[in-house]
C-alpha cells in the first residue's frame, strides 16, 4: 500500500493555525517552526482551507503566509508524499481506534443486554469515531470536522454516563439531573458544528472562545470520570468489587490523567499542548483493554504491583505538566507581551518544578499505595515489614502477637487470631490482633486445640472457610476445630508447618472494606507461614535449653543443699563425740578436726587445718607406729594404738589413736 497524499513535514496544528509539532521535513526543508501561526494557504485563509491541499498532490508546491515572532512571513512549502514519523503519528490514532471499536463490540457480544455494556459499546463507538473524525478532519470532507467538534463536546457525557454504572452503580439525589445537564451543554455547544459546518462556524469572531470552552468542558467531564472511578474503589457496595475494579481504576486514572493536564489543559490555556495529542492517546489503550476485560470477564489480569512505580511517575510528571502550563499561562495574562521573557520564565518554572518533584513523587507513591494497594504496592516490602526482626523474639505469644498485628496493618484485615503449637503439641499459644480493648463484646476468643488438631492442613494448605468445610465433610474434627470453623469472623486458614508437622494457624478475618483477598495475599501468607516455621523450632530449642539449665540449676541447689544438711549432721555429730577426731583427705592432711581434739591437744581447728596429720605425731618413739599407720592405710585396714604426743604447750600425754579409711558410696 502506497501512500500518496501530499504532506508538508506539519504533525500536529490546531484550529487556529497554530503548528504545535513538526518532522525534520518541515523544519529543515520547509522552513516552518513550532508555534508560527497559519494565516493562508496559496491565498485561502486558513480557516476556509480545510480540507488542506484537497487538489493538491506530492511534488506540488503551495504558498503559505504564516505569523511569526509577530512579523507576517511568506513561505514556499514543497509538498512530497507521507514520511514514515508522519505515518507512525496516524497509525497510532487508527490503532487506538481499532481497539475502542474491537473492544465494544466484544464486550457486546459476550454481554449482551446489560446497561452496562450497552454503555460500554456507545462509549467505545463513540470513541473510536471521534478519533477517526479527528485524524480525517483536516483532509478529509469538510463534515468530518463538524463530526469531530461536535464529538469532542459529546464525548464527554458519554464518558460520566458509562462511569455511573461500570464498575458499580452510582445512585445520589441529583444524578440524573447531572446528566441532563451535561448532555444539555454539549448538544447546545455542538449543534453550531452540525447547523452551520465546521468550516463556517470558523470564521464567527466568537469561534476561538467557543472552541477552548469545550475544552475545558472536556475537562471537567474527565475529571469528574476520575472523581466516579476514585468514589467506586472506595465505596465498594459489595464483597470484592474493590478487588474486582483495582485495575479499572488504575487504569482510567492513569490515562486520562496524562490526556487532561499533558494535553487538554495546556491546549486550552496555552494554545498548544506539552505533548502532542498522538502521545496522550498511546495512554488512552489502557481504556478499552482494561475496561472490556473487566466487564467481558469480571475479573482481573492481576498485574498491579507491576504497574505501581510506573503509574506514579505518569501522575506525577502529569501535574507537573498541569502545574507548569497553569503557572506560565499567568504572566502571559498579567503581563504585556513586550514585558515576558520566555527564557527567565522557563528557567524559574524548572527550579520550581524540580523543588517540588521529590516532596509529590513520595506523595503520590503513598497515594497511589494507599488507595489502590492498601498501604504497599509489591509483596517483597510486604513480607519483610511483616517478617522484620521475628528472628530476635524468644517467646511464643511475643511471636504469635507481633505476627499478628503486623498481617492485620499491612494486609488491612479486620482481625486475626494466631495459634501457635507448644512444647506438648497442643496450640495453646493462642493472640489475636487487633488486641481488644476491656470492654470489647465482639474481640475473637477460641479455645487450645488439641495435640492430633489441624493435621490435615499438611495435604490442603492455606485455605478459605467454604472450601475446608467441602474438603472436611468426612475428617472427624474436635469440638474446637469446630468452633473455629464455624466462626464467622474466620475468613481463610494458612498453616505453618516445618519438619512435616503443623506448627502454628494463622486464622484470618475478612479484609477491611470487604475486599477479598487477592494473589499477591496469598504469597505474601504463604512466605511467612513457611519463615515462622524455622522459627517456632527455634523458640522451642530455648525454650528446652532454659527448661533444662532450671532444671540443672534446681538438682545443683538441692545437691548443695543436702552436702550442707550432710555437713551440718557430721559436724554435730563431731561436736557431740567424746573422744578427739581428726579428718584428713587422701594425702593426710588435716581437714578437720572437732571440740573434743581442740581441748585435748590445746590447737585451735584453724591452726591445723592443712596441716599433715604425722607431724601431730612427733613424740620420740612414733616412727614404729607411723611406718605401721602409713602400710595399714596402703592396704586400706584399720589401724589402733597407743601413741605419745605433745600439746600446744610442749607437755607430753599418751593417746589411744585409732585410723581407719572412710569410703564414699562410689567405694
Amino acid at each position: 500500500m502506497q501512500f500518496t497524499y501530499p504532506y508538508d513535514g506539519v504533525l500536529n496544528s490546531n484550529t487556529n493555525g497554530l503548528i504545535t509539532e513538526l518532522d525534520s521535513y518541515g523544519r529543515e526543508t520547509n522552513l516552518l517552526n513550532v508555534g508560527d501561526i497559519i494565516v493562508s494557504i496559496d491565498g485561502v485563509q486558513y480557516r476556509d482551507s480545510v480540507p488542506v491541499y484537497e487538489n493538491k498532490q506530492p511534488g506540488d508546491t503551495v504558498d503559505f503566509v504564516v505569523i511569526r515572532d509577530g512579523n507576517i512571513v511568506p513561505i514556499t512549502i514543497h509538498l512530497i508524499t507521507l514520511q514514515i514519523e508522519a505515518i507512525l503519528s496516524i497509525a497510532v490514532v487508527v490503532i487506538l481506534a481499532l481497539m475502542f471499536w474491537g473492544m465494544g463490540v466484544g464486550v457486546l457480544a459476550f454481554k449482551p443486554g446489560d446497561i452496562t455494556s450497552n454503555l460500554f459499546f456507545l462509549f467505545t463507538q463513540v470513541s473510536a469515531l471521534f478519533l477517526a473524525s479527528g485524524l480525517s478532519s483536516s483532509v478529509g470532507p469538510s463534515w468530518t470536522s463538524s463530526l469531530f467538534n461536535f464529538l469532542l463536546l459529546l464525548i464527554g457525557p458519554i464518558t460520566v454516563h458509562l462511569h455511573y454504572y461500570f464498575n458499580q452503580e452510582i445512585k445520589f439525589r441529583r444524578r440524573r439531573g447531572i446528566l441532563v445537564s451535561l448532555y444539555s451543554i454539549a448538544l447546545i455547544g455542538g449543534s453550531p458544528y452540525i447547523v452551520l459546518g465546521a468550516q463556517t462556524f470558523r470564521s464567527y469572531p466568537w469561534f476561538s472562545q467557543h472552541y477552548t470552552a469545550g475544552l475545558f468542558f472536556l475537562i471537567i467531564n474527565l475529571a469528574m470520570v476520575i472523581g466516579i472511578l476514585i468514589y467506586d474503589y472506595r465505596y465498594a457496595v459489595t464483597p470484592g468489587v474493590r478487588s474486582k475494579i483495582r485495575i479499572v481504576v488504575l487504569g482510567g486514572v492513569v490515562s486520562l490523567t496524562p490526556l487532561i493536564t499533558l494535553t487538554l489543559l495546556p491546549g486550552a490555556l496555552l494554545g498548544q499542548p506539552i505533548v502532542p495529542y498522538n502521545m496522550a492517546f498511546l495512554f488512552l489503550g489502557l481504556f478499552p483493554l482494561t475496561y472490556g476485560y473487566a466487564i467481558a470477564r469480571h475479573r482481573l489480569i492481576e498485574i498491579d504491583r507491576h504497574v505501581n512505580r510506573g503509574a506514579t511517575f505518569i501522575l506525577v510528571f502529569s501535574i507537573l505538566g498541569g502545574v507548569y502550563a497553569i503557572l506560565y499561562s499567568i504572566p502571559n495574562f498579567v503581563l504585556p507581551p513586550n514585558l515576558t521573557n520566555d527564557a527567565l520564565i522557563n528557567t524559574l518554572l524548572v527550579l520550581i518544578l524540580a523543588s517540588i518533584f521529590p516532596i509529590l513523587y513520595r506523595r503520590m507513591q503513598r497515594v497511589v499505595d494507599s488507595a489502590f494497594y492498601g498501604g504497599w504496592y509489591d509483596y517483597r516490602s510486604a513480607v519483610t515489614q511483616i517478617t522484620r526482626s521475628l528472628e530476635q523474639i524468644t517467646e511464643m505469644s511475643s511471636l504469635a502477637k507481633t505476627v499478628g498485628d503486623r498481617l492485620v496493618n499491612i494486609l488491612q484485615l479486620q482481625d486475626a487470631c494466631i495459634f501457635l503449637r507448644d512444647l506438648d503439641g497442643s496450640f495453646s499459644v493462642i493472640e489475636v490482633a487487633p488486641y481488644p480493648s476491656p470492654d470489647s463484646r465482639d474481640s475473637l476468643s477460641f479455645n487450645t486445640l488439641p495435640q492430633n488438631s489441624l493435621t490435615y492442613l499438611l495435604n490442603i494448605g492455606a485455605s478459605g472457610r467454604n472450601e475446608l468445610r467441602e474438603k472436611l465433610a468426612e475428617v472427624n474434627l474436635s469440638p474446637e476445630e469446630h468452633e473455629l470453623l464455624d466462626s464467622q469472623q474466620i475468613y481463610l486458614w494458612v498453616p505453618v508447618i516445618g519438619h512435616g508437622q503443623v506448627l502454628g494457624l494463622f486464622a484470618l478475618g475478612p479484609k477491611l472494606g470487604g475486599d477479598v483477598y487477592s494473589g499477591e495475599d496469598m504469597d505474601i501468607l504463604r512466605i511467612v507461614a513457611r519463615q515462622m516455621g524455622p522459627l517456632i523450632e527455634n523458640i522451642h530449642l530455648v525454650t528446652r535449653l532454659r527448661q533444662y539449665a532450671a532444671e540443672l540449676e534446681k538438682r545443683v541447689d538441692e545437691r548443695t543443699a543436702e552436702l550442707h544438711a550432710a555437713k551440718e549432721r557430721v559436724e554435730a555429730v563431731l561436736s557431740s563425740v567424746g573422744d578427739g577426731v581428726i579428718v584428713t583427705d587422701l594425702d593426710g592432711n588435716i581437714i578437720t578436726v572437732n571440740q573434743a581434739f581442740e581441748e585435748q591437744s590445746g590447737f585451735q581447728e584453724t591452726e591445723v587445718i592443712g596441716e599433715p596429720l604425722y607431724s601431730l605425731l612427733n613424740g620420740k618413739d612414733n616412727e614404729e607406729q607411723s611406718l605401721q599407720i602409713r602400710e595399714a592405710l596402703g592396704s586400706e585396714f584399720r589401724w589402733s594404738g597407743e601413741l605419745s604426743t605433745t600439746q600446744k604447750g610442749g607437755r607430753n600425754y599418751d593417746v589411744l589413736l585409732t585410723i581407719a579409711p572412710f569410703r564414699n558410696q562410689h567405694g
